[in-house]
């Protein structure tokens, strides 16, 4: 009678060797997609936790997707959510077409929601999207969802609910928690909202009069312009007071050499004098032309010079603001 049993105990040892061992996670981790999926395999058909099924089937949608096995990996998916409504991946782990092929499994994946009220004349929103007035009964795709109900002069109520998927879920708003606006009545249209009262004191951050008065800040006035002006007006003056000498000492020189009578002693212009006439001549033309240029420049900034000019505008309150311009 021994043989048998230790034959069978033979038997199941060598069963339990030939389990496939290893932890999934670690073996995805490596890209050791296909070892992952027998030992995803072989964990589930231990499992018996409805969570655990769950994460085991989410696992092992991923291994498929991973491997381009879409059709396997949807159905992985489905059973997961089946297990675990709020089964998700891990953005930081599963790439977005992936995130993308799970979530539209979800929409698949659904569960009666039932929305009631004691006010009937609201609106019902789930995950903000109007469905209709309560009561009503639909399918939601599985997971926690947000239910709103929206009623006239009241503010909006929300509950969140978990659907999953063959277990029916219900949500019920009762009046009293229902919480009513401002008693403050809008104004109607056309009328203007009545204007608070005057206050003496200024508003947080707003400066007294006197205190805006001393900080505002006075006209300037740039003095590089009436300089160009100045000193430009100055060379004009010189060079044509040179050019002026200068001319007179050259027709004298030429007068002379036309006709030497016309010398009278010490007055005749020698030669030198003439030469030096020339140089004063030109310098002046330079003196001129620079004058010129210095002058035009200098009419130019002033034009062109704005003041700053500052206004005190009284404001309600008390307050005043500061409105500054150039012209």
């Amino acid at each position: 009678m021994r043989a048998p049993w230790m034959l069978l105990a033979l038997v199941a040892g060598f069963s339990a060797l030939a389990q496939p061992r290893g932890d999934p996670g670690k073996l995805m981790a490596e890209g050791e997609f296909e070892r992952a999926l027998k030992v995803l395999g072989a964990q589930i058909s231990k499992a018996r936790a409805s969570a655990e099924l769950g994460r085991l089937h989410l696992l092992k949608g991923q291994c498929h997707a991973a491997l381009g096995q879409n059709a396997k990996a949807k159905a992985a998916f489905e059973k997961a959510l089946r297990h675990d409504a709020e089964a998700s991946l891990d953005p930081s782990v599963a790439s977005p077409a992936m995130i993308e092929l799970f979530e539209r499994v979800r929409e698949s994946v659904t569960g009666d929601l039932s929305v009631r009220a004691e006010r009937t004349d609201g609106d019902v929103r789930i995950d903000g999207k109007p469905v209709g007035p309560p009561p009503l009964k639909m399918p939601v795709p599985v997971g926690r969802r947000r239910v709103e109900l929206i009623v006239p002069g009241f503010l909006p109520s929300s509950k969140e609910v978990l659907v999953q998927a063959g277990k029916p879920a219900e949500i019920a708003f009762e009046a009293s928690s229902l919480e009513p606006h401002s008693q403050v009545a809008p104004p109607l249209p056309g009328e203007l909202a009545p204007a608070p009262p005057p206050s003496s004191v200024p508003a947080p951050g707003v400066p007294e009069p006197a205190e805006v008065a001393r900080a505002a800040p006075k006209a300037r006035t740039n003095l590089g312009p009436i300089l160009l002006t100045s000193g430009g007006a100055a060379l004009i003056v010189a060079g044509a007071v040179g050019a002026t000498i200068a001319m007179d000492t050259k027709n004298r020189f030429d007068r002379q050499q036309e006709d030497p009578s016309l010398v009278d002693g010490a007055q005749g212009v020698t030669r030198a004098q003439a030469s030096a006439a020339q140089m004063i001549w030109a310098g002046s033309l330079g003196s001129l032309a620079a004058g010129a240029a210095l002058t035009t420049f200098g009419i130019i900034g002033l034009v062109a010079q704005r003041s700053e000019a500052v206004a005190l505008v009284p404001l309600p309150g008390g307050a005043a603001a500061t409105v500054s311009g150039r012209f």
